[in-house]
């Protein structure tokens, strides 16, 4: 099945793939899988570490909120007590 409008850089690697033994194209094909699989875990763990560095800062800016909304709930009830 030869298509007119085949570029020639398809033309290159059909002819680079049917000069491969079944052991060299079985080889490539789990070389292919394998680099994808490492680039798709290792752009997952990218993406979950910034994800991560984000709910973290978030995290301490609301316990920072927190102990300052308690240090002034403290002082309101030492005016109270004072009144």
């Amino acid at each position: 099945m030869k298509y007119k409008s085949e570029s020639s850089s398809c033309k290159r690697r059909r002819k680079f793939f049917n000069a491969l033994s079944i052991r060299q194209k079985i080889v490539t094909g789990y070389a292919l899988s394998l680099g994808i699989a490492v680039l798709g875990t290792t752009g997952g763990l990218l993406i979950g570490e910034r994800y991560f560095q984000g709910a973290r800062d978030n995290i301490l800016l609301a316990d920072q909120e927190k102990a300052g909304l308690t240090s002034l709930q403290g002082l309101l009830l030492e005016i109270q007590v004072h009144q």
